[in-house]
């Protein structure tokens, strides 16, 4: 396995997004132009707010929610994380949802809303927080990037 292959990758955000405010400018000014005139300003006005608005989302979603797994490290939004410093993966387990004490990677105060925790054990003895989408597919890339 090289040091750059990607095992788990998870971008946090998409910008597909950007289509959203387009088609809904599109359809409002093509229902407008079916029940009389087009106020073209205030669409162009609309659907640029609109845009920035999705921009900065799917920007802070990509940056503060990434989560990547490669061989020598892992990635939790701003937080970077050697792998070796990583000693055990846990099993999922009913108590994941019940962690309040570890502290959560990537520089939050909890888990970010529809992840799921992942409980890790460092190489200092202290316990950590991760989190994805896929808890499971996180635990696997995990295992497989420590060799356990």
């Amino acid at each position: 396995m090289s040091d750059s292959e990607v095992l788990y990758d998870d971008p946090g955000g998409s910008w597909a997004a950007l289509a959203f405010p387009i088609v809904l400018v599109a359809v409002g000014i093509g229902v407008e132009a079916m029940t009389g005139p087009v106020f073209w300003t205030l669409w162009v006005l609309a659907g640029g707010v609109l845009l920035l608005f999705t921009v900065l989302w799917v920007y802070a979603r990509r940056r503060f929610c990434r989560v990547r797994v490669t061989a020598t490290e892992l990635t939790q939004g701003s937080e970077v994380l050697a792998i070796d410093k990583i000693a055990k993966v846990f099993p999922a387990s009913p108590r994941d949802e019940q962690v309040r004490e570890l502290r959560i990677l990537g520089g939050g105060h909890t888990v970010p809303r529809k992840y799921q925790p992942v409980r890790l054990q460092l190489t200092d003895d202290t316990r950590v927080l991760a989190w994805a989408r896929d808890a499971e597919a996180l635990r696997t890339a995990l295992r497989s990037a420590i060799g356990t």
